[in-house]
């Protein structure tokens, strides 16, 4: 009798288990509904009102939920538009061309920021990436 008390507990807490994972699940999924479209609005008010703040965030969260494609779109607009503050838009620019497998692009993104910011915050990252990729030839 005990063992089976044992498993019916077990099977109590697994299921709780796969609860609270379905839970996640859905939190998770809803976030990213959310967060999609929101980060498009965010961009676009950033580039009327002239807020870089709002584009790198927009961009960001692209890029953070692996829509490389558009955030590599919003990098590009960054850059032309806010030539003045771009140093993470070049390097992140390069980094979603990476991602996408776009590896002579990728190595002319860092190339260029490595010309631009020899010494900037990412440069190490952009020298280590930049021999990764044309070691791969």
């Amino acid at each position: 009798m005990h063992e089976f008390q044992d498993k019916v507990k077990q099977s109590k807490q697994q299921l709780s288990s796969i609860k609270g994972f379905i839970v996640a699940l859905i939190f998770f999924v809803i976030i990213i509904a959310i967060a999609n479209p929101l980060s498009s609005w965010l961009a676009e008010r950033g580039f009327k009102e002239g807020k870089t703040e709002y584009v790198y965030l927009a961009a960001g969260t692209k890029r953070n939920l692996l829509n490389y494609e558009t955030a590599e779109e919003l990098y590009r607009r960054l850059i032309k538009t806010f030539p003045q503050k771009n140093e993470a838009a070049f390097y992140q620019l390069a980094f979603c061309l990476d991602r996408q497998a776009k590896k002579k692009e990728a190595i002319e993104a860092y190339s260029e920021y490595l010309k631009y910011f020899p010494s900037g915050e990412f440069s190490l990252k952009a020298q280590e990436k930049l021999k990764a990729l044309i070691s791969k030839n």
